[in-house]
């Protein structure tokens, strides 16, 4: 896998919902007519490097 041969490790998986929750729950509960979304269909990963 690219990330390993380059020395990250994954530390999880998200999909756009938990994305939307995790990076955008107070900005959306503060704005709550202009609410941001991850977009869908993409899967993010959260990795660091080793």
């Amino acid at each position: 896998m690219i990330l390993d041969k380059h020395g990250f490790k994954i530390e999880e998986h998200l999909d756009e919902n938990a994305m939307t929750c995790r990076y955008f729950r107070e900005y959306n509960q503060a704005n709550p007519m202009h609410q941001m979304n991850a977009p869908t269909g993409v899967g993010y990963v959260y990795a660091v490097k080793r």
